[in-house]
């Protein structure tokens, strides 16, 4: 899937938090818009 986001690093904190089934807290909008509770929770900071 393409994510949309060009980090590394926040692609891997995202596939972290998918496989580990944690939520991410973040600011970040990329995220943000991500954000489903089928696919990825964000709490926002």
């Amino acid at each position: 899937m393409d994510t949309g986001h060009k980090d590394p690093g926040d692609c891997y904190l995202i596939a972290t938090a998918r496989i580990k089934k944690v939520p991410i807290i973040t600011r970040d909008t990329v995220m943000l818009d991500l954000a489903s509770p089928e696919y990825l929770e964000v709490i926002v900071c």
